[in-house]
């Protein structure tokens, strides 16, 4: 039978012989370095890490990129309807795709309603959009307008 050696246990030897003054040098004999276990977790941490990182990248990127699509808003359609000189009561609807192809997604419904006998109207608007994912958005406003000639939609 063979003899075995012991094995080589790690000893902390304190050293007075540091270049570091007012240091207390400690030298971890017999390990030599990390086990495979450790490496492994270091490595599992920092890619959580990294995925997490890439994650919110990748998320405001997306933000940052809708902000830039154009969205028709609501003063489009008010400002078309104060040219007109007269309000009639009723409901209208249209899209957007005589103004340019970005709106093609986008349709509006506009409501308005005679609220006082002196020609005051309340405008009920609704813009509409079809998402990605086929959900129907929907923006509401109402404004009130004074024109003295209103009438009745028969």
């Amino acid at each position: 039978m063979k003899n075995r050696e012991p094995r080589a246990e790690s000893q902390l030897v304190l050293s007075a012989d540091c270049d570091a003054p007012y240091a207390l040098c400690i030298r971890v004999e017999g390990k030599k370095g990390f086990t495979l276990l450790e490496v492994m977790i270091a490595m599992a941490v920092f890619f959580i890490v990294v995925f997490a990182v890439l994650g919110m990248v990748v998320q405001s990127l997306g933000a940052a990129r809708a902000l830039q699509r154009p969205q028709p808003d609501f003063s489009i359609l008010a400002s078309a309807l104060t040219l007109s000189n007269v309000l009639e009561e009723g409901v209208d609807s249209g899209d957007f795709g005589e103004l340019t192809d970005e709106f093609k997604d986008y349709y509006w419904e506009r409501q308005i309603v005679e609220v006082g006998s002196n020609g005051l109207f309340q405008v009920d608007f609704a813009i509409f959009q079809k998402n990605a994912r086929g959900k129907e958005v929907r923006e509401d406003m109402s404004i009130l307008m004074y024109k003295p000639g209103g009438r009745k939609r028969r």
